[in-house]
């Protein structure tokens, strides 16, 4: 005494409708930079003792003080290549 579902004609068409949209679709464009772009250099952890007043001052500008320090030492170094 099984029940048959009724097929309703949306489910026939479906898969017509699919390839239908499939057809009229477009490429998506790789809209992201390529690989070596991506590539961040990986930071090193290190422990470094620095005068509590020189890290107070830094960390009073408030968060990313470390990316402030990195950003003052990197700005030594290229000074110091230049000359």
């Amino acid at each position: 005494m099984s029940k048959r579902i009724p097929r309703n004609d949306g489910y026939r068409r479906t898969p017509r409708d699919v390839a239908e949209a499939l057809d009229a679709a477009v490429p998506v464009v790789d809209f992201l930079p390529d690989p070596e772009t991506l590539k961040k250099e990986i930071k090193k952890p290190v422990t470094l003792r620095i005068d509590p007043d020189v890290i107070s001052w830094f960390q009073n500008a408030g968060a990313g003080y470390q990316t402030r320090i990195n950003a003052v030492l990197r700005a030594y170094m290229l000074a110091k290549r230049k000359g």
